[in-house]
């Protein structure tokens, strides 16, 4: 089931998205920040990073990580949501709670996009992966061959 990333999760990842959002206030040239991973899905442990998936063109992403691992006194891993892999945009958006809009509108603009993208492509990609494990299944991962 798909869902909408402005929907609430249990466990750590309100209070973290609390902490990316005041982290990110004032930031318009991110204009989409979702938590996803261990933290998102309340199955954070001790030594979890924070996994954030961006909508920033034209932003360095290691500077952001940086800068936002040392706000929150913690490892923060900043992925680009522009052309994400398919399991990646799913993984958000199914999962993903948003932490900041640098625009009024902007994840909702973001997830209705991500949804069609998803609704075309997710389809291809798990029967690619089917494909690729009975290929891998039946010969090895050299197919068979030597």
């Amino acid at each position: 089931m798909l869902r909408s990333p402005l929907m609430t999760s249990t466990g750590h990842g309100p209070a973290v998205v609390g902490a990316l959002s005041r982290a990110l206030s004032g930031r318009r040239d991110v204009l989409v920040a979702v938590l996803f991973g261990s933290e998102a899905r309340g199955r954070a442990g001790p030594d979890s990073d924070v996994d954030l998936a961006v909508l920033a063109p034209g932003v360095d992403l290691v500077d952001l990580a940086v800068a936002l691992s040392s706000a929150l006194g913690r490892d923060v891993d900043v992925v680009s949501l522009d052309d994400a892999p398919v399991p990646l945009l799913a993984e958000v958006v199914q999962h993903g709670l948003v932490a900041h809009e640098g625009r009024p509108g902007a994840a909702a603009g973001w997830w209705a996009s991500a949804l069609a993208d998803l609704e075309t492509d997710l389809p291809w990609y798990r029967r690619m992966s089917r494909a690729w494990l009975e290929v891998v299944a039946a010969g090895g991962l050299a197919g068979g061959q030597r």
